[in-house]
């Protein structure tokens, strides 16, 4: 079972993740699956597979759907207005949050489970979710930090 990663020091919380290409999509269910009871267990919203030791573009999250949304090398392809700071906490980072510089509105172009690419507009807490899970994914964290 995958655990969350808590020390924000850890190598996979500070590097930037790998591209799922062809050869690793074998297992993907399995850890997306794992992924999703985390974020459950730990309560979230949104998790990023750097946080649960897994060195992929992948993220999970569940704000407003009944079930999770599931970003395969998500990457953002548009933002509106400007970016407002909102706070915001992380289960990486636990006890703790901060201000961070968030679009309201983005685009965003990933995969799905089906390996399709997908482009899917996100609002209001959807859109900071995504942006913090995009985040993970490039090895930052929202106390400002930067990976190494």
């Amino acid at each position: 079972m995958l655990e969350l990663i808590t020390d924000p020091q850890h190598t996979c919380l500070r590097s930037p993740a790998q591209i799922v290409q062809e050869g690793l999509w074998n297992g993907l269910g399995a850890t997306i699956t794992q992924m999703v009871g985390v974020m459950h267990q730990e309560r979230g919203i949104g998790l990023a597979a750097p946080q649960v030791g897994v060195p992929l573009r992948v993220a999970v999250m569940q704000v407003h759907k009944s079930q999770p949304t599931v970003l395969i090398n998500p990457t953002l392809v548009a933002a509106r207005g400007g970016k407002v700071p909102l706070r915001e906490g992380c289960l990486s980072l636990p006890g703790q949050n901060y201000l961070v510089p968030r679009y309201l509105e983005v685009r965003v172009r990933y995969q799905n489970q089906n390996k399709k690419w997908v482009v899917d507009d996100f609002k209001g807490l959807e859109a900071q979710c995504v942006q913090h899970e995009l985040d993970h994914l490039d090895g930052r964290l929202i106390d400002g930090s930067q990976m190494a």
